[in-house]
């Protein structure tokens, strides 16, 4: 099975000022068929160079998710 990571960059959603609706979306699309994927991770983060890089390097690294 495929395991998928969902990252959405939001500054305001981060802050709390907005609320995630891609992110769910998403989790609904790669959850169904054919992918029929399992979401091994989700996030919401601020635009911010430094803390996505750490996201995608400790998904890729550690968690070995197959799709992010």
């Amino acid at each position: 099975m495929t395991t998928v990571g969902i990252l959405t960059i939001s500054t305001l959603g981060a802050a709390g000022q907005r609320e995630d609706t891609s992110g769910a979306l998403i989790a609904e699309l790669v959850t169904a068929p054919p992918l029929a994927a399992t979401v091994a991770a989700r996030q919401l983060v601020a635009d911010d160079r430094a803390a996505i890089e750490a996201i995608l390097r400790h998904w890729a690294d550690d968690l070995h998710l197959q799709l992010v």
